[in-house]
């Protein structure tokens, strides 16, 4: 399982002292309350930062609003963010969000987003629920 709670609990497990966590600037409280509630050591640097960019949101809902999109893919909590930020009113419309985890599933239904969750973290995983569940709705 690919999740901040996976690694968190591999890394408590391994017990080898101070960690170097090297991640987004964005990246789930998650994975440090985990390592800071078992007392290991760590430092959180962030090695990237993700910027949004709303440039395209007027033609997406036109879409949307024209029932032309059928699925919304988010790969992170953060992407979620994003697109609610872009289009705040987005689950006014009919789409699946096909969310990669567990944490991204959250973070689109408290949103109010209708999910679907791949079985695996992984981008082929999402293509398969995405080709699964289209031969349920036909």
């Amino acid at each position: 399982v690919y999740s901040a709670n996976s690694l968190a609990k591999g890394l408590v497990d391994l017990d080898k002292g101070k960690i170097l966590l090297r991640r987004a600037q964005l990246g789930t409280p998650e994975l440090t309350d985990i390592v800071e509630s078992a007392g290991i050591e760590y430092d959180d640097i962030a090695i990237y930062c993700t910027l949004h960019s709303c440039d395209d949101s007027e033609q997406v809902v036109d879409m949307l609003r024209a029932g032309k999109v059928y699925y919304i893919t988010f790969t992170s909590q953060s992407t979620v963010e994003a697109f609610h930020g872009c289009i705040p009113d987005a689950a006014d419309y009919s789409f699946a969000a096909l969310c990669i985890g567990d944490s991204t599933n959250a973070a689109a239904q408290r949103h109010g987003y209708n999910t679907i969750v791949s079985e695996m973290a992984t981008i082929d995983s999402m293509v398969e629920k995405i080709i699964d569940d289209s031969v349920k709705k036909n």
